[in-house]
């Protein structure tokens, strides 16, 4: 398996606050093709998930698992 990290950074210019439940990340091999499995490490983790108040910033992180 080849694990990886993507990092994400939400900015949230709006007036209102918005619920990062609503986002999802799909990540797919580029060579052999596969859909990647959803795994969590907890060094660094920071889930998708929660509400982001307007007008503030948040890192968020999805880690996967490709079969090699």
């Amino acid at each position: 398996e080849t694990a990886f990290r993507i990092n994400i950074k939400f900015d949230n210019g709006s007036e209102q606050p918005i619920d990062l439940d609503d986002f999802s990340v799909l990540a797919e091999g580029a060579t052999k093709g596969g859909e990647a499995a959803v795994t969590t490490w907890e060094t660094g983790s920071a889930e998708i998930t929660g509400r982001l108040a307007a007008g503030q910033t948040a890192a968020k992180t999805e880690d996967g698992v490709l079969e090699k």
